[in-house]
């Protein structure tokens, strides 16, 4: 009897066993392809293999984080400027669901082909205002927060005697004196053709020190038709650049130098500055023999101005709904996720600026310990002009108008004479172009 009661008992907890184990592998077994949400997501690597190890990584371990619900779909275009990609397909209807770039710069948000960010994206961000758009309106979730400084090199500064880092426009010439005398190019620049644009990370810096520590809101005032280029401020930033190049505190071979050329330059001890944004750490690494600290671009006066700009975030297209926009969003949240993004963080040596995950990397070595040091406590400062340099808050305009303004200073280095009455001209014509053509793009959306 109790021989029966037992078998009885055990076909029992095994019918019990085979219903839970059932009832378990039902609700959690994986989606087959068919069910799960496609999704595309986008990206730019400019051609840099490093590069793309890195955001491999970081893509691969979000995919596997929501590889049972969502299958995500990659485009690598390589050395294509995103901005123009981005208007490009916007225009053509064939933006990816998910983008690696940032749509305020491109211009994308208020013009209808980028969403503004769920708010639950929104809430992760603690730099919000560095992805908004003139409409106030969240359109990009940056990655990090770069201080755009002088970096030097520390064995260079002191062969010429320097003991301190300058605190005025006059004090940093005092110092390219001083370097000049002893034989040392002041300054690197990269001036060859489209490179330019590296040396525009420098005026950059002077539009920091010299216009928006005067106007915090210039961008949208210029915008809204209040201000233009064609301002004191603006003049001054080009007198400024023709001193350093008449003086001869610009290293000789600009012309030839592209924006990694400048970079190597700078390894190799053939310069004692350089005005870049904290992405050249990754360069600057690579030295053996000298050690490197920086400083932001001071002012006339002003001793506390940090110009920064947030790097490349994530962004969404317009119309994503359902279970597409809930993939989007999972894809996002996976790939800010602390594992990822740490790797990230690590390749640009930056801080998270992510809610609830604090993280500062350490420097790769000693070579570029100053520099991360410095440039950490320049963003962490209460001083620091958390201010966006340029991008959807100037739209179409301002960016067109950048195009222009390091081009123009390759042209001057070269010998062409440019006045100020021509360059702030053609600025304000650039910047006119952009605002128009934005405006023909909102008014074409739907059409």
């Amino acid at each position: 009897m109790k021989s029966k009661r037992a078998i009885a008992l055990i076909i029992v907890s095994f019918i019990v066993f085979t219903l839970i184990s059932g009832c378990g592998t039902n609700t959690s077994r994986s989606k087959s392809p068919a069910e799960k949400t496609r999704i595309t997501y986008l990206y730019a690597t400019s051609g840099d293999q490093a590069r793309k190890s890195i955001i491999d990584q970081a893509v691969n371990l979000a995919k596997d984080e929501i590889k049972d619900e969502v299958i995500v779909e990659e485009t690598d275009i390589g050395n294509t400027d995103m901005n123009t990609y981005l208007k490009m397909k916007a225009a053509a209807g064939d933006l990816q669901d998910v983008m690696s770039g940032d749509a305020t710069q491109s211009g994308l948000g208020m013009s209808g082909y980028i969403m503004e960010l769920p708010q639950e994206l929104q809430d992760m961000s603690l730099i919000p205002d560095q992805g908004k758009a003139k409409d106030g309106k969240m359109y990009n979730l940056p990655v990090s927060l770069m201080p755009y400084s002088i970096m030097y090199n520390a064995e260079l500064f002191e062969q010429a005697d320097i003991t301190s880092v300058p605190q005025t426009w006059n004090e940093l010439l005092t110092i390219c004196e001083k370097l000049k005398n002893k034989g040392i190019p002041p300054f690197i620049f990269a001036l060859k053709g489209d490179e330019a644009y590296a040396t525009g990370f420098l005026l950059l810096q002077f539009f920091g020190s010299d216009v928006l520590s005067k106007n915090p809101n210039w961008t949208i005032d210029r915008y809204n038709g209040e201000v233009k280029f064609d301002c004191p401020e603006w003049r001054g930033i080009y007198d400024k650049f023709r001193t350093l190049m008449e003086k001869g505190y610009v290293e000789e071979n600009a012309l030839s130098h592209t924006s990694a050329s400048s970079q190597e330059a700078m390894v190799q001890g053939k310069g004692a500055m350089i005005g870049m944004p904290q992405a050249a750490i990754a360069t600057l690494q690579q030295s053996a023999n000298y050690h490197f600290n920086a400083f932001p671009l001071p002012g006339d006066t002003a001793t506390d101005v940090v110009s920064t700009a947030a790097d490349t975030g994530i962004c969404l297209k317009a119309g994503l709904t359902g279970d597409k926009l809930d993939a989007a969003v999972k894809f996002v949240k996976a790939y800010f996720s602390p594992e990822p993004y740490k790797i990230l963080l690590d390749y640009s040596v930056s801080p998270s600026v992510i809610k609830g995950f604090t993280y500062v990397p350490e420097a790769p070595n000693e070579y570029v310990k100053g520099v991360v040091e410095d440039m950490a406590n320049a963003v962490t400062s209460d001083s620091t002009k958390k201010m966006p340099l340029f991008g959807g808050i100037g739209g179409y305009g301002w960016y067109d108008a950048w195009n222009h303004s390091y081009n123009i200073l390759a042209e001057m280095y070269a010998g062409k004479e440019w006045t100020n009455d021509e360059i702030v001209k053609t600025l304000d014509d650039a910047y006119q172009t952009g605002y128009e053509n934005e405006q023909r793009a909102q008014e074409n959306v739907g059409n």
